[in-house]
């Protein structure tokens, strides 16, 4: 199949071109004397095709790893060959990623009967127990709350934005979406550039006049105490949910005001902006690419959400087939073949992504250097398995991830007793201990448990992964 990814394609950009992947708002950053340390979470939807993703590439040194062991390969030496066809476009990145095989997402198994693709969004940044209701989800400490959102609460600056959310839809959608607040609640993403764009570089004395910046922050103190009283107030007359929502909101409300009263302080060049046009989905991607790029830049968040979304049947050359239902679910050998096509096409725009990244010098080394970059998704594949999971992972998140590695887990973990998945007692490690690795990553080593310590009330799921944090 031929690659919808031409260069001169990718150069066809309304107001952004490749060329400006260099930014020059780049030389505004310090040296990062601190070690910041940013998170951007990319998700793809589907899964994989786990043969034509795992990596076995058959040299002498694969004859003693087996598949009940744990192991791990460097993928330093490798030659493009050796990489499996679509994790082959990372290639040029293989020094500054980490490839993760056989982590399980055990909540899942435990506690999402019937459609994975729903349940495995919720459960895939969460590893929570998705059906709380009824229950006081404010009980739970983080239950429900998914790890991206987790660390930004830590790691956001006053009067930036505390993270952002962002998609290929070309508008604002909560269908799909992976990050959560406290309780479950969903997170809607922003999928149109120029209004991204507009949103993080419009020109606030425009947007909102001085004056009235002025009143808000003035009466901020004012605005909030009466929200506190109302809310306590209702409290006692608030079924669970209710009152989550309520916190959520006063929450958001707090945050809005940081964020007006900061956000006159920020100083930074701003990248043109994207045209008001329809954009097709690479040129979509690209702009989306700077804009992740020069919000890090600017200093405007520390993480960073963003789903690259489905391809059409259209847009990979299958003309008037749907990939879900013609393609995703199948495992005749064209199936086979399209969805393996499917995941170079995402492998490379995750490549594009990170290349960005890494071009833009900070420090004593790039941007990506200072950046925890996580490409996960909903499924293990397009039978809507949730193990074993595809995770890739790039950065250097300030030296705490260990790169260059393919590393390989043994499916020989007990699921709770009395549960089976596929007739099986055993899967891979839990994915909640790669959230705990992902929180130890970004400097919150106080972590001991994201989304529930015990699963099934009975499965210990607390502490990081094994062989992933340094």
């Amino acid at each position: 199949m031929k690659s919808i990814f031409g260069r001169r394609h990718l150069l066809k950009l309304a107001g952004l071109s490749l060329g400006a992947s260099a930014l020059p708002l780049a030389h505004r950053l310090a040296a990062n004397p601190g070690g910041v340390r940013r998170l951007l979470v990319v998700t793809t939807r589907h899964g994989t095709v786990y043969d034509n993703w795992k990596m076995r590439h058959g040299g002498p040194a694969d004859r003693d790893k087996k598949e009940s062991e744990d192991w791990e390969h460097d993928l330093g030496p490798l030659e493009p060959e050796q990489l499996s066809p679509i994790l082959r476009p990372l290639y040029s990145l293989r020094h500054k990623m980490v490839v993760l095989d056989g982590v399980s997402m055990t909540s899942s198994i435990c506690n999402s009967p019937g459609d994975n693709h729903g349940g495995g969004e919720f459960h895939a940044l969460t590893g929570a127990n998705r059906f709380i209701y009824g229950e006081d989800p404010a009980a739970f400490d983080w239950e429900g709350m998914s790890v991206d959102v987790r660390i930004a609460e830590r790691v956001a600056q006053a009067g930036r934005y505390r993270s952002l959310h962002l998609t290929d839809t070309g508008d604002v959608t909560i269908d799909g979406i992976y990050s959560r607040e406290r309780g479950g609640a969903r997170i809607p993403y922003e999928g149109n550039p120029a209004a991204i764009h507009q949103r993080l570089f419009g020109k606030l004395e425009t947007e909102v006049p001085g004056s009235l910046r002025a009143r808000v922050r003035g009466r901020r103190g004012s605005v909030l105490d009466f929200v506190e009283k109302d809310y306590l107030r209702a409290t006692d007359e608030a079924i669970a949910r209710d009152r989550v929502k309520l916190e959520q909101h006063t929450d958001f409300m707090s945050r809005l005001a940081d964020r007006i009263a900061g956000s006159h302080d920020v100083v930074c060049d701003t990248p043109g902006a994207p045209g008001n046009g329809s954009l097709d989905k690479i040129a979509r991607q690209t702009a989306l690419h700077q804009l992740i790029a020069a919000a890090f830049v600017c200093d405007l968040t520390r993480v960073i959400t963003f789903d690259i979304g489905a391809f059409t049947g259209d847009q990979l050359g299958a003309v008037g087939k749907d990939l879900h239902e013609d393609f995703a679910h199948k495992t005749h050998p064209e199936a086979v073949a399209m969805m393996t096509f499917y995941g170079e096409e995402n492998a490379k725009l995750v490549a594009q992504l990170v290349e960005t990244l890494d071009s833009i010098p900070e420090g004593d080394g790039s941007l990506l250097d200072h950046t925890l970059v996580v490409w996960t998704g909903e499924l293990a594949n397009g039978q809507h398995d949730v193990t074993p999971l595809p995770y890739v992972l790039f950065g250097g998140a300030s030296d705490m991830l260990s790169t260059g590695r393919y590393v390989h887990y043994a499916p020989s973990h007990p699921l709770p007793s009395g549960v089976t998945y596929h007739g099986k007692k055993n899967v891979g490690p839990p994915h909640n201990k790669l959230l705990v690795s992902l929180c130890h990553a970004m400097g919150m080593t106080d972590v001991s448990w994201v989304g529930q310590s015990l699963l099934g009330g009975k499965l210990d799921v607390t502490g990081p992964l094994p062989g992933f944090v340094v």
